[in-house]
C-alpha cells in the first residue's frame, strides 16, 4: 500500500520500501480521430445517485482521474489455505486503497477495470465513503494497457488522468500541480518513502530497492497526463502490455 505526496513541486509516491523519482516527459504523436468500441461500466453516482450534480457530490472538474485493474486473487478452490487467506488479505488491502483514492479530494473520479464479475459485487458489497466517485469497466480479458488506452479513447478525453498501479494511493500535494501542463508534460513517478503496510505502518519488511541509497533503475509507478484526441491503432498495439511487464516504462516514457 503506497500513498503518494507532492513536497515543494515534486510528486512523490510513498510505498512499502520503494522510493520515488520525478520525470517530464513531452507527449506527441500519440492523436488520431479513430476510436475503439466502447465497453460497458458501471457508474455507482449513476445508479445511486442519479438525482445529485458533481458539483454537489463535491467532485472537482478539474480533478483527476484515476485508473487501474482490479484482480480477483481467490477464485482458485485448489490454492493451499494459506494461500486463499494471504490473497484474501491483498484483496481486501487493494480495497481499502481504493478507498483512499476515492476519499482524496483531487480525485474527480477512479475507474476500476475488473474481469471477474465477483469484483464489482465486492465493491457494492464493501461500505466506502465517496463511492458516488467510482465507475467499474468491465473487460473480457486478463488487461493489458492497450485496454487503458481503449478506455481513455471512448470514456476519458480531454480528462486529467493518472494510470496507476492498483497498491497506491494519492496523499498530499496534488492540488499543486498545473493541470493545464498535462497535454503536453507526462509525470512518469516512482514510490518512494517511508516503508508501510495496510495493518502496520513503517512496519514493513520488504527491501527498497529504489530509496535514495540505491541506484535509479528506470522503475516507474504512475503516469499522470491527460489526452485530448484518442491515439491510434498503431500505438495501441504498442501498448498491448501487462502493467508489471518489466521495461512498460520505455514505452510510456
Amino acid at each position: 500500500m503506497a500513498p503518494l505526496n507532492i513536497y515543494k513541486g515534486f510528486i512523490l509516491i510513498v510505498s512499502c520500501g520503494m522510493s520515488v523519482w520525478l520525470l517530464r516527459t513531452i507527449i506527441k504523436d500519440l492523436t488520431s480521430s479513430k476510436q475503439v468500441k466502447s465497453k460497458p461500466s458501471y457508474n455507482f453516482r449513476q445508479n445511486t445517485e442519479p438525482h445529485k450534480s458533481p458539483s454537489t457530490l463535491g467532485i472537482p472538474e478539474d480533478g483527476f482521474h484515476i485508473i487501474y485493474f482490479f484482480p480477483k486473487l481467490t477464485t482458485d478452490p485448489t490454492q493451499r489455505v494459506v494461500s486463499q487467506i494471504l490473497n484474501k488479505q491483498r484483496e481486501l488491502e487493494l480495497m481499502k486503497v481504493s478507498e483512499l483514492n476515492l476519499m482524496h479530494d483531487q480525485v474527480a473520479q477512479l475507474h476500476v477495470m475488473y474481469l471477474d464479475d465477483s469484483v464489482k459485487q465486492d465493491f457494492i458489497n464493501y461500505k466506502m465513503v465517496n463511492k458516488h466517485k467510482l465507475t467499474m469497466h468491465k473487460v473480457h480479458r486478463d488487461p493489458t494497457h492497450r485496454d487503458t488506452f481503449e478506455l481513455i479513447n471512448n470514456k476519458l478525453l480531454k480528462k486529467n488522468l493518472i494510470i496507476l498501479n492498483n497498491d497506491n494511493y494519492l496523499s498530499q500535494g496534488w492540488e499543486s500541480i498545473n493541470k493545464t501542463s498535462l497535454e503536453k508534460v507526462m509525470y512518469a513517478l516512482t514510490r518512494r518513502g517511508r516503508n508501510e503496510t495496510s495493518n502496520s505502518p513503517g512496519k514493513c519488511s520488504m527491501p527498497d530497492y529504489c530509496g535514495p541509497k540505491n541506484t535509479y533503475i528506470g522503475s516507474h509507478d504512475a503516469f499522470a497526463f491527460r489526452l485530448s484526441y484518442p491515439i491510434n491503432e498503431e500505438l495501441l498495439r504498442e501498448f498491448d502490455f501487462k502493467g508489471y511487464d518489466f521495461g512498460k516504462e520505455n514505452v510510456f516514457i
